[in-house]
C-alpha cells in the first residue's frame, strides 16, 4: 500500500478500536448497574407488588436486553468488520499485484532494450567479420601466387583482433538475457576467431621475414578462415543460433500471472 495511505489508515483503526472500546464499556456499566439493582433487591427482600420486587423485575429485564442487545451488537460489529478486513485485504492485494505487474513490466523493458542492443552489435560484429575475410580473401586469392604480405596480415587481422574482442565481450553480457545458449554460441565464434589470431601471433615474425610474404597454405588457420563451408560451421551457423535465440526471447509475451502467483503465496506466508 502507497505510505501516504498508511497514516490516515492507521487512524481509522484507531478510532475503529476506540469505538469499539467505548462500547464494551458502556455496556459494561450497563450490565453492572443491572446486577447491583438485583442484588439490592434481593437484599430488600422482594415480595409481589413492592418497590423492591419491581426494581428486581426491573433489574432482571434490564440485564437481559442489555445481554441480547450486546449479543446482537457483537453480531453485527463482527460482521461488519469481517466484511471491513476482506475488502481491506482484496485492495491489498490488488495493490500488490499492480507494484508487481508495473515492476515486471519495467524489468522486461529494460530486458528487451538489452536484447535490441545485442542484436544490433552481434549483427554488425558479424558483417564487420565478414567484411575483414572478404577483402583477406581478395587479397590472398592470386590464382598464380595465393600468398599474405606482411602489409597484407597488418592491414587486416588487427581489426579481426577487435571483432573477436568484441564477441568476447557479448558472450560476458549473454547472462544478463537468461539464455544459456548464448554463452556457448558466442564462446564458440570468439574461439574460431581465435584461432586465426593466435596464428597471426605467432606467425607475424615468419610473414614479415619474407620477402614476398608466406604462401596461404603455410597459414592454415586462416586459409581454413577463408574457406566458405569452413566459416560457415565456425562463425554463420552458431551466429543464426545465436540470432534465433534472441529473437526468440524479444518475442517472448509478458505474463502477468506470475505477479498473481507471487502476491498470493505472499499473502499465504503473512497468514
Amino acid at each position: 500500500m502507497n505510505s501516504k495511505t498508511q497514516p490516515s489508515t492507521h487512524a481509522g483503526i484507531g478510532h475503529r478500536h476506540a469505538r469499539r472500546r467505548y462500547a464494551w464499556i458502556v455496556l459494561a456499566v450497563i450490565v453492572l448497574l443491572g446486577v447491583i439493582a438485583f442484588v439490592v433487591a434481593l437484599q430488600l427482600g422482594p415480595t409481589q407488588n413492592t418497590l423492591p420486587y419491581e426494581l428486581a423485575k426491573t433489574a432482571m429485564q434490564l440485564i437481559a436486553v442489555a445481554g441480547l442487545g450486546s449479543a446482537a451488537t457483537i453480531a453485527v460489529y463482527s460482521f461488519q468488520e469481517a466484511t471491513r478486513q476482506a475488502a481491506e485485504d482484496r485492495r491489498d492485494r490488488d495493490e500488490q499485484q499492480r507494484q508487481k505487474e508495473d515492476r515486471l513490466r519495467d524489468e522486461r523493458t529494460r530486458q528487451d532494450e538489452l536484447v535490441r542492443s545485442t542484436i544490433v552489435t552481434t549483427v554488425k560484429t558479424y558483417n564487420n567479420v565478414k567484411s575483414i575475410r572478404r577483402r583477406l580473401r581478395a587479397a590472398t586469392q592470386d590464382a598464380e601466387t595465393r600468398r599474405v604480405t606482411l602489409e597484407t596480415y597488418d592491414r587486416y587481422l588487427p581489426d579481426l583482433i577487435d571483432q573477436q574482442l568484441q564477441f568476447e565481450e557479448l558472450k560476458r553480457l549473454s547472462p544478463l538475457i537468461g539464455d544459456d545458449r548464448l554463452r556457448s554460441q558466442y564462446d564458440a565464434i570468439e574461439k574460431y576467431l581465435g584461432k586465426s589470431i593466435t596464428e597471426y601471433e605467432s606467425s607475424h615474425s615468419r610473414v614479415a621475414a619474407a620477402a614476398n610474404g608466406l604462401a596461404l597454405t603455410e597459414l592454415p588457420e586462416l586459409e581454413l578462415l577463408l574457406q566458405k563451408e569452413h566459416f560457415w560451421h565456425g562463425v554463420a551457423r552458431p551466429l543464426n543460433e545465436t540470432i534465433l535465440a534472441l529473437q526468440t526471447a524479444l518475442l517472448k509475451p509478458f505474463d502477468a500471472s506470475s505477479a498473481a502467483q507471487s502476491t498470493d503465496s505472499e499473502v499465504l506466508e503473512r497468514s
